[in-house]
């Protein structure tokens, strides 16, 4: 009898871990579907509505995509280049609607889906090179920002730092300017602080308004040298 019990609770923990794989891997399926509709729709957009020399540009995933970035910088000729979902790998295959309109500036922002989703490390590094690289071969009359990732939840801080530091290491080999918001993201603790995220990961209305005090020179001034800044250093116009 004892046996057969035994048997039963294992034949049933099989069968709801099964269920619960499928139900997993329907949500995964479901994710998938959805960021192909939002690429889809957004690369349509942008194929209507493209990058010209005059552009400033701001690139990356749901983070910059969430910005209405026409009423943070009124009276500047930006374009939002973010898609919600995108890793670095969704970013190249993307990456010529705006290299290939050789905007005046470029604001560069992306790789916190790589750490959320679970991207290998080497592919991350390997992806975010190969960014920079078409930056600067296809469009080399572009100045480009380079922009840390923004500090998320406390388990994934040490990954954002590490991936901050190859950032910023990339930027500096190639002659680009990185510009390092996490100081001013992070509370003492690493994380995005309570006032600027309502899910630990995307901002509020007092994060893009933070966001905007950090690069507003840079956006609205005359191109500079290549540098790197860490708020809160004072930055200045030119």
């Amino acid at each position: 009898m004892k046996t057969l019990l035994i048997i039963s609770l294992a034949l049933n923990a099989l069968a709801v871990a099964a269920a619960l794989g499928m139900w997993l891997n329907r949500i995964a399926i479901f994710g998938s579907v959805i960021h192909q509709l939002r690429t889809a729709a957004a690369t349509t957009f942008f194929a209507v509505y493209p990058i010209t020399p005059d552009d400033i540009v701001m690139v990356g995933d749901s983070i910059t995509a969430n910005g209405h970035w026409a009423e943070i910088f009124p009276d500047v000729p930006l374009k939002n280049r973010g898609v919600s979902a995108d890793m670095t790998t969704d970013l190249l295959k993307r990456l010529s609607q705006v290299t290939d309109g050789h905007p005046r500036k470029a604001f560069l922002l992306i790789g916190t889906n790589d750490i959320g989703l679970g991207a290998r490390w080497a592919d991350t590094l390997r992806n975010y090179a190969q960014i920079l690289d078409r930056f600067i071969d296809d469009t080399p009359e572009t100045q480009l920002y380079v922009q840390s990732v923004l500090p998320r939840e406390a388990e994934n801080r040490d990954k954002v730092l590490a991936l901050n530091v190859e950032i910023m290491r990339m930027a500096e080999q190639r002659d680009l300017t990185y510009i390092d918001l996490f100081p001013a993201f992070a509370d003492e603790a690493g994380v995005l602080r309570d006032e600027l995220t309502y899910d630990s990961l995307h901002l509020t209305g007092e994060g893009y308004r933070l966001w905007h005090d950090l690069i507003a020179a840079r956006v609205k001034g005359a191109d500079i040298a290549p540098t790197s800044v860490h708020p809160g250093e004072e930055v200045s116009s030119p």
